[in-house]
């Protein structure tokens, strides 16, 4: 079979059957095959045929059958029947020849479709790959604020689709550095090497040669460098084809990459595309990054205070939110140190400290050594004061070893009451407060003073509140009939004054008026409501006739109509009869209660109405139950069943089987079982304060 293709003009010996492999190095003219002319290739055979019929003679053969392949296939195809030249075909072996090659043909022709699929797809397979590795670079470049990250990332996309042996991505600043962002398959010792350099215009590397050219350069661009040639043995490689890109944006050049991969063959033209389109991606995310940190930076100072008086407003112990503003500060303006004086009669006194020792907080500093506070608080404004090597006074020793450099000294005043002075102190340079972080400092003071006053403030309350609680919650040493015992316990010592409290007071010589209740707040409001709401039941349960729905029904209207809609309460009022033991309650939306029964079991006590003071004309049921002697009725606030540990609540499930398993010799052993067991399972910490009444009814004589 003979063959040539679109480009070609001799004819080429395709395959062949009986003959000498040498004959398919002939080539043929395109001549009528009767004639076909042939010659060898140089350095061909020793003996040069000048026919087909010449080429074949020695074996004996001939050109019997000759038919032509259908076009289609190339420039055309002959298919040749040889054999010995006195043999005469006949018609059927001539159509059966001819079928042979239109079968051929055919063959042939399918061939060569499948091959241009094959290439096709071929083609269409990388097409897809680089739009693959392009979204893969444009996710990782998406994909984080770091830009660190980001060039990890796309290393790793570019290591993976496109076999790269080692990779780096520079970032470029104005000064012509090139600083090491992120690399791929380099040694930690060559790292250090290549982590930082300059840009020079008669520098042969190639990451400098794109920077400057501002175009993909390959290694067939420039020569070699000894330095590349030492990192690619290093790496095992020898000549391989290396590529820079430099990474542009609208900003111009801001940074570079440089790639290593483990072939020979130039870089395509459709590769070149691919890579400017890669540090195109990569540009847009270091210029998106930048502008990014540069609003940032912008909002930090105001991301900072919005901290700082979350932090200043989230206590009102004293020291915390002094300590709490002073730690705030030190990290939003990045210094070493702080101290807050306050001016107490003539001295300034260090009562917090960040950065210095703890020795520090006490010591007493005169107008000299407090000189940049002293003239903040006369100005009103903060002011930024400089240190030098000789500088004296009582912080000289940390000047000297944290080589501080500059002071910004806050006043903190309240109106014209002078409080005192933050002091922050920088290593970084002279004069390193800029005039966004004077403003901050201005700012941070003020919410410092407020936050300070109103801690003051709130002291003076909590003193109040806390007596005034005290006088709320003090029960009988006894009473006649029953056996009692109270425990309260806030939830945090700056929460001393809660708004849970209890009751028990004796109505006639047979009754006995019971309350726990929990108030909606804290300090000397919660106070205040407290006292409202337990002296409005205490009166009304005076009055004959009046039964605990009526006297809460009636409370109700009273706390509505003397607080605000946001003051509620929830209340357990029950009326004791110490003669038959009839217990006649009403709870308004209070936390179940119980009473544990001689036999060991436990009974529970419902809510029976709404809450108290949110609402007027709400209506409220009683329910009337019997508690023998010996038998203990147990209440309690939602603190108890609300205790935490790991996020699990201490709930009434668990405190009405605990209930069960109690001894009932008396209600303070009960009482101090339960408080125990919770105190344990919360770990010692109580997320809201905890009240428990227990009361039995025993023999009036005891």
């Amino acid at each position: 079979m003979l063959f040539r293709g679109e480009a070609q003009t001799d004819f080429a010996v395709l395959a062949s059957e009986g003959l000498p492999s040498r004959l398919s190095r002939l080539l043929v003219t395109p001549i009528e095959v009767a004639g076909l002319e042939v010659a060898w290739p140089a350095g061909g055979a020793d003996h040069a045929p000048e026919s087909l019929f010449d080429a074949l003679e020695h074996r004996g053969l001939a050109n019997t059958f000759v038919a032509p392949l259908g076009g289609g296939i190339g420039q055309g195809a002959v298919l040749l029947g040889l054999d010995r030249p006195e043999r005469q075909p006949t018609d059927e072996e001539r159509n059966a020849f001819q079928l042979l090659a239109i079968q051929s043909a055919t063959a042939m022709r399918s061939a060569g479709l499948y091959a241009e699929v094959v290439e096709a797809r071929q083609l269409e397979a990388r097409e897809l790959a680089r739009t693959m590795l392009l979204n893969e670079v444009t996710v990782a470049a998406t994909s984080s604020l770091s830009l660190t990250k980001v060039a990890d990332r796309v290393l790793a996309a570019m290591a993976e689709a496109m076999q790269i042996r080692l990779g780096a991505v520079y970032l470029y600043d104005e000064s012509r550095h090139l600083t090491l962002l992120a690399d791929y398959g380099i040694d930690s010792t060559h790292r250090e090497a290549i982590r930082e350099f300059v840009v020079e215009d008669d520098s042969p590397a190639l990451v400098s040669r794109a920077v400057l050219w501002e175009r993909v350069v390959t290694s067939d661009d420039v020569p070699m460098t000894e330095a590349r040639r030492e990192l690619l043995r290093r790496a095992g490689l020898g000549v391989t084809q290396n590529v820079a890109i430099p990474l542009s944006s609208s900003a111009g050049v801001v940074g570079a990459c440089s790639f290593v991969f483990a072939r020979h063959e130039p870089i395509s033209p459709d590769e070149l595309v691919l890579f400017r389109s890669i540090g195109g991606i990569l540009a847009q995310a270091i210029e998106n990054s930048q502008l990014l940190d540069r609003t940032m930076e912008a909002a930090r100072l105001s991301d900072a205070l919005n901290v700082a008086n979350t932090v200043v407003h989230s206590t009102l112990d004293i020291e915390r939110v002094m300590q709490n503003a002073l730690d705030t500060g030190v990290e939003a303006l990045e210094c070493e140190a702080a101290v807050i004086e306050i001016l107490e009669a003539d001295d300034w006194v260090v009562r917090y400290q960040h950065g210095f020792s703890p020795e520090t907080v006490g010591m007493h500093l005169s107008k000299e050594d407090a000189a940049s506070g002293a003239v903040a608080v006369e100005r009103g404004i903060p002011i930024v004061g400089d240190f030098t090597p000789g500088d004296t006074g009582i912080y000289a020793g940390l000047v000297t070893r944290h080589e501080l450099k500059s002071v910004l000294s806050v006043p903190l005043m309240v109106r014209a009451e002078v409080i005192g002075c933050a002091q922050f102190y920088s290593s970084s340079g002279i004069e390193q407060f800029d005039d966004a972080e004077i403003d901050f400092g201005q700012k941070l003071g003020s919410t410092v003073s407020l936050g300070y006053a109103n801690a003051r403030l709130y002291e003076s309350e909590h003193r109040i509140a806390e007596t005034l609680q005290q006088a709320l919650m003090t029960l009988p040493d006894r009473l006649p009939g029953v056996e009692f015992e109270a425990y309260y316990r806030s939830a945090t010592e700056s929460t001393l004054v809660g708004g849970d409290f209890y009751d028990l007071f004796e109505l006639d010589a047979q009754r006995v008026g019971i309350i726990i209740g929990d108030i909606a707040g804290k300090g000397l409001a919660a106070a205040v409501l407290t006292s409202l709401v337990r002296n409005t039941i205490r009166a009304y349960a005076f009055e004959k006739g009046k039964l605990p729905a009526e006297i809460l029904r009636l409370t109700n209207d009273v706390v509505e109509g003397a607080t605000s809609t946001e003051a509620f309460a929830t209340v357990f009022f029950g009326v004791l009869d110490r003669e038959n033991g009839q217990l006649c309650y009403a709870s308004a939306g209070h936390t179940r209660s119980a009473i544990l029964r001689h036999d060991g079991t436990v009974s529970i006590l419902d809510s029976t109405g709404p809450v108290l003071g949110a609402f007027v004309g709400m209506e409220f049921t009683e329910t009337t139950t019997c508690l023998d002697q010996r038998e203990i009725l147990f209440l309690y606030t939602d603190g108890l069943t609300e205790a935490r540990r790991d996020g699990n609540l201490y709930g009434e499930e668990r405190l009405f089987a605990d209930l069960g398993l109690a001894e009932r010799s008396s209600t303070q052993d009960l009482a101090t079982r339960v408080v125990a067991n919770v105190m344990e399972f919360a770990r010692g910490h109580l997320r809201d304060d905890l009240a428990i009444l227990a009361v039995a009814r025993v023999d009036s004589t005891t």
